[in-house]
C-alpha cells in the first residue's frame, strides 16, 4: 500500500473542467512532483451541478485509470458558516467568509500531513482566487508553490467538453504549462 502522506499535495480552485485539474497534474508529473493527493476547491452553481457532477466522476476515473492511483483525490465545496448547505455563488460577505474558513482549514489540515503544497488557480470565479491569495500569504511556507496553469486558446476551445484530458507537449505549441507565481 502506497502512503500518501508526507507527499506534496495539488490544491486547485475549480470552476467545473476536468481538463484544467488533469492538465496541471501532468504538468506537476513532468516536473517529477511526487504527488501524494489532489484536492479541488469549489463552490456549487446550481445551473453547473450537473456539469461539476460530471467533471468531478472524469477526474475521479482519471486518478483510477490514467494516473494508476499514484494519488488521493479529494472534493471540498464551500460550505456556508452553518455548514447546512454549498455555497452556490460569492456574491455576499457571508460567501466570501465561507470561502476563507474553507481555504483556510483546508490549508492548515492539508500543511499538517503534507510539508509541501503546490496549489493552482485552475479555474473558478475570480474572489476564489483572490481568497487563496489571502489565505496562502498566512498560510504559505517556503517549501510550497503557487503556480498558473497556462492552456493556450486554442487548446482550452478544444478541450472545454472534457474530451481532451491530456496533451503531448511534443505535438503542442505551445502545450499548456504551469507558471509560477511569486508569493509576498
Amino acid at each position: 500500500m502506497t502512503s500518501y502522506e508526507n507527499r506534496p499535495v495539488l490544491v486547485c480552485t475549480w470552476g467545473g473542467k476536468a481538463l484544467v485539474v488533469t492538465f496541471t497534474i501532468d504538468a506537476l508529473l513532468e516536473k517529477k512532483v511526487d504527488i501524494g493527493k489532489v484536492v479541488v476547491i469549489h463552490h456549487a452553481p446550481p445551473r453547473k451541478e450537473d456539469r461539476l457532477r460530471q467533471a468531478l466522476a472524469i477526474i475521479e476515473q482519471q486518478v483510477h485509470d490514467h494516473y494508476q492511483n499514484q494519488f488521493t483525490f479529494q472534493s471540498i465545496r464551500i460550505q456556508d458558516p452553518d455548514k447546512r448547505s454549498a455555497i452556490t455563488d460569492l456574491n455576499d460577505t457571508a460567501a466570501l467568509s465561507a470561502v476563507w474558513e474553507t481555504l483556510s482549514q483546508t490549508i492548515v489540515n492539508l500543511k499538517k500531513e503534507h510539508p509541501e503544497i503546490h496549489f493552482c488557480f485552475t479555474g473558478g470565479r475570480r474572489l476564489l482566487a483572490m481568497q487563496a491569495m489571502a489565505v496562502l500569504s498566512l498560510h504559505a511556507t517556503p517549501e510550497d508553490h503557487i503556480w498558473h496553469l497556462y492552456t493556450p486558446d486554442a487548446l482550452r476551445e478544444a478541450a472545454s467538453t472534457n474530451k481532451i484530458l491530456h496533451v503531448d507537449s511534443s505535438k503542442v505549441s505551445p502545450p499548456p504549462h504551469l507558471i509560477r507565481v511569486p508569493l509576498v
